[in-house]
């Protein structure tokens, strides 16, 4: 611990990890889920887990418009997207290189319908959504 030495009180240095950072961090992502199918109401109880567990924040997209518009007004926000790998074609495109989308992740992707995410960093694929968290 360093002294300052006009007052001679000792200085406290806040570790760049500590604990109100990483709150902090929570409290500004936002989990978007996109999907004009059925597949987003069969995962409910994953949503539900995630919004309990790790998100205050998860938006429900059914209309690409909408979805887009809302991630890029979420300018203050570091957003996490889930779609299927039909949707994702169509949304990734538009806002891979905006600052606020952290990562996407597709899910129905295999090997052989996969090869159009390889060019965008930002994407991760899965065979389905509930990969990416299983309540113990």
């Amino acid at each position: 611990m360093e002294t300052n030495r006009e007052n001679q009180q000792p200085e406290v240095k806040v570790d760049q990890y500590s604990s109100f950072d990483q709150f902090n961090w929570l409290d500004n992502t936002e989990l978007i889920w996109y999907d004009k199918t059925d597949e987003l109401f069969r995962h409910a109880s994953f949503i539900r887990i995630l919004r309990r567990r790790l998100y205050q924040h998860v938006e429900m997209f059914d209309d690409l418009e909408k979805c887009e518009n809302y991630i890029r007004t979420s300018q203050h926000h570091r957003i996490f997207l889930i779609t299927s790998l039909e949707e994702g074609q169509y949304i990734i495109p538009n806002i891979h290189d905006l600052s606020q989308l952290y990562s996407a992740y597709i899910y129905n992707a295999t090997k052989t319908n996969q090869l159009w995410t390889e060019k965008y960093s930002k994407v991760y694929t899965m065979p389905y959504p509930d990969t990416l968290y299983h309540e113990n």
